[in-house]
């Protein structure tokens, strides 16, 4: 699998974070539940918690991954809004509990899409962060206070 994700395959350390690879895109931690079926047949529906996000994918822990080369479709449900991307699994590493499966996006109306799911995380973050400090925010309440304070931290939107 050489050419099209040069610096995805390594041997060596299992875990995707600490092998040594020369990577295009930062890699951003966003921990949301995500459910995915392989494609195209569908099959049963597994449900998993991402690792990390990235401009032109995601990762999650697995104890049963799909095959490196598999087409996948990934729903995430964010603040009562589903999004779905598709994309390849490019890369299986094992881990001491299971394996870290990494997902390539098709296109970057994919990547736009795992970006807002991962802006609306970082606001949900937000908001359960003023929470524990005794403030109750709405979801839309949060979403302004995080863009005014926090979104020119954000990463720019370059596919």
């Amino acid at each position: 699998m050489k050419g099209r994700y040069p610096g995805r395959f390594q041997k060596g350390p299992t875990s995707m974070h600490t092998a040594p690879e020369k990577r295009r895109f930062a890699r951003h931690p966003v921990s949301v539940p995500l459910e995915y079926v392989v494609l195209p047949e569908g099959g049963n529906r597994r449900d998993q918690v991402s690792r990390d996000l990235s401009r032109n994918g995601i990762s999650f822990p697995c104890t049963a991954p799909p095959p490196v080369g598999a087409r996948i479709l990934i729903r995430i449900r964010v603040g009562g809004v589903l999004f779905e991307v598709e994309g390849r699994v490019v890369r299986i590493a094992r881990e001491e509990r299971g394996w870290l499966v990494g997902v390539a996006f098709d296109s970057s109306r994919a990547w736009y899409r795992a970006r807002m799911v991962e802006q609306i995380c970082h606001i949900e973050a937000w908001r359960k962060a003023q929470e524990e400090k005794g403030r109750r925010l709405t979801f839309s309440q949060a979403a302004e206070e995080w863009i005014r304070k926090k979104a020119s931290t954000f990463p720019p939107a370059v596919p």
